[in-house]
């Protein structure tokens, strides 16, 4: 089983990443004021739902960082850049389908 970052590492995760192995989302390019970005973002419900997930642990995690800012007056950038850079659920959802077509194709 390969390493999750800890806000799919969950029952929820494990069932939504479970679910996108047996029917895997399709994927749309991002176009908006900049232009089309690189990297498509998988659409569907299953998708969206991880995203939201990661939003939500993202929240919870620098709300935990305020927290403590507000008592010892220091801000803790590590671990601030920590939360903000754990891999998106899109590139999750990229992992997580590489690594199943490479199962498929070893099998």
């Amino acid at each position: 089983m390969m390493s999750l970052p800890r806000w799919a590492d969950t029952p929820l995760g494990h069932e939504l990443l479970a679910a996108i192995r047996r029917n895997p989302p399709e994927s749309s390019l991002v176009r908006d004021d900049w232009g089309t970005r690189d990297c498509p973002r998988f659409t569907g419900k299953l998708a969206g739902r991880l995203r939201k997930m990661r939003e939500e642990w993202v929240d919870r995690e620098m709300a935990l960082l305020d927290r403590q800012y507000h008592a010892t007056h220091r801000w803790d950038e590590e671990a601030s850049r920590t939360v903000l850079g754990t891999e998106e659920a899109d590139a999750l959802v990229r992992r997580v389908l590489a690594e199943a077509e490479q199962r498929r194709a070893a099998a």
